[in-house]
């Protein structure tokens, strides 16, 4: 009884500490982000990053979706056996993977078609296309989660019925796993909104400027916070970093609110759209 009681203060201690030590972060980085946001700055020194980071998510985002759903309709309904096993291996595999590695996959990517293509250079194209993988394990297991959590009953029925496994698939499955779906694309573009490490070495650069294509490079928050973290040399430089972790956090913190409100929001729209 001592030995429970004694575990239990000591697991509560670790979360009261961990808690106060993230909160206060969190407060510091919000209170010194709004201290120094001014517009001007955002339209002159923020915009491009805000502006790269946005078409990052969605070029990313709109590459990974589709693959993902249409991967997860797949393993959940196509793949039998040990095939089906080595697919959830090797997604639960890339979704472990550092995206160092991945960045590296797409940076050997570009030294490839650099050799047939000599005008092939990093651009916005490939950096969203590389974190397309690194987000795409998110989407195929939501969508396999969601097809999984379907009563055996209502599959069963629909094909005493004489529905086809498409039919199923697209009648009775997907209905029931959007709200699934929907959560691991939030959650992908959650994670693709703070990653570096893909898009340094496929195509963001430092104080380029507004994209000018999908092909070209661009800037983006994350590596705007990380090079400017390690090259400010004055104050003001620094207060920009403030304001440019706050435009990221709160990214990151409207679709983590999403995730958890999804539920709500899909049911409204049902209500809307009837």
């Amino acid at each position: 009884m001592l030995n429970k009681k004694l575990f239990f203060i000591f697991t509560r201690g670790i979360f009261l500490i961990i808690t106060t030590l993230f909160s206060t972060i969190f407060i510091y980085l919000i209170y010194k982000g709004l201290k120094n946001f001014n517009f001007n700055l955002v339209s002159n020194e923020l915009w491009a990053p805000i502006q790269g980071t946005i078409l990052l998510i969605l070029l990313s985002v709109t590459f990974a979706t589709p693959l993902g759903i249409a991967t997860g309709i797949y393993i959940n309904s196509y793949a039998k056996g040990k095939f089906k096993k080595i697919l959830d291996i090797s997604f639960e595999i890339l979704a472990s993977t550092p995206s160092i590695i991945i960045g590296l996959f797409g940076f050997t990517i570009l030294l490839i078609l650099h050799n047939f293509f000599e005008n092939f250079r990093a651009s916005l194209f490939l950096a969203s296309l590389s974190l397309a993988f690194l987000i795409l394990p998110y989407i195929v297991k939501a969508t396999q989660l969601g097809m999984a959590e379907v009563p055996k009953e209502y599959i069963n029925i629909a094909y005493s019925l004489g529905a086809t496994k498409e039919k199923v698939i697209l009648k009775i499955l997907l209905p029931f796993a959007k709200n699934h779906i929907i959560k691991g694309i939030f959650l992908a573009i959650t994670r693709s909104a703070e990653d570096t490490a893909v898009i340094m070495l496929t195509g963001v650069v430092a104080s380029y400027g507004n994209v000018d294509s999908i092909f070209s490079p661009f800037e983006a928050l994350p590596f705007y916070i990380y090079y400017t973290s390690a090259n400010y040399s004055d104050n003001s430089q620094l207060n920009t970093i403030f304001v440019a972790i706050l435009f990221l956090m709160a990214i990151s913190t409207i679709f983590m609110f999403l995730i958890g409100k999804s539920d709500k929001i899909i049911s409204k729209g049902k209500l809307w759209l009837r």
